[in-house]
């Protein structure tokens, strides 16, 4: 295999997340309505992600999969409809409650404590673990993933690279052992080449149990790493299947995206 330009060491950690037949989803979304204050963005939305898949939702800029994510981490609240994580309502549960279930968010932007070293970003995503032994165990699971943030824990994450800041913001997401990580943009202002590494690193993690809502621009590195997709736009349901659909029977994305389909 050769050497990938953001040092990630692709090795298996185990995340046990996977249903057992007629098992319920792990994340159900139902008529789910979402407001910025007077306006409403998401108009009735429904979706489900089983326990070890990638579920792809794409869509234009304004289509409303930013503010999904926000609203199933909690933090924002739906004015209507239900979400639940591994059979419970968490409608208006706290994000603290939900990463303590296993629920985390890699934002858009990666959003990275700039001013604070590689290592304090990453305990920053394991600050509910009170057991120091936990805590540096999964410090060796990270430092594992990603050789090159274990070389690199005394920098400030800032003067990181933005493939190693993406690395980092994944890093930490992963120290709270999630069970469920929705993902932001994660190729957003990335090179083709560090693009193809990350999306090889999800699909690594769906892999080895995590189960993945990925959130992406780049159409077709999505579809080529999930197992379904949903097409967003004005904040409806466009479009959904599986990835094998959208590729065999070429459903029009563009026309989706136009909100004509």
């Amino acid at each position: 295999m050769a050497r990938s330009p953001l040092s990630i060491r692709f090795c298996r950690i185990t995340f046990q997340n996977r249903n057992g037949s007629g098992a319920p989803s792990l994340l159900q979304i139902r008529d789910l309505v979402v407001n910025y204050g007077p306006v409403e963005v998401l108009h009735g939305l429904s979706l489900t992600a089983e326990a070890g898949e990638i579920v792809a939702v794409l869509g234009p800029n304004g289509a409303g999969k930013s503010t999904l994510l926000r609203t199933i981490v909690g933090l924002l609240r739906p004015q209507r409809g239900e979400i639940r994580y591994r059979a419970a309502r968490i409608n208006g549960r706290s994000p603290e409650d939900n990463l303590a279930q296993g629920l985390t968010l890699v934002p858009e932007g990666r959003r990275i404590f700039a001013r604070l070293t590689v290592l304090e970003n990453l305990r920053a995503g394991a600050y509910l673990v009170r057991d120091k032994r936990v805590l540096e165990e999964r410090l060796a699971m990270v430092f594992q993933q990603f050789p090159i943030l274990a070389q690199r824990q005394s920098q400030l994450g800032g003067t990181l690279s933005g493939g190693q800041q993406q690395m980092l913001a994944i890093g930490r997401a992963l120290m709270s052992r999630p069970q469920l990580m929705l993902l932001d943009e994660p190729s957003l202002g990335l090179a083709p080449l560090l693009v193809e590494d990350i999306m090889r690193l999800i699909r690594q993690l769906r892999d080895n149990g995590l189960t993945i809502v990925l959130v992406e621009q780049n159409v077709h590195q999505a579809l080529e790493i999930s197992d379904r997709a949903y097409v967003l736009a004005s904040g409806r349901v466009q479009a959904e299947g599986s990835a094998r659909e959208f590729h065999q029977k070429g459903l029009d994305l563009e026309r989706a995206y136009l909100g004509d389909a």
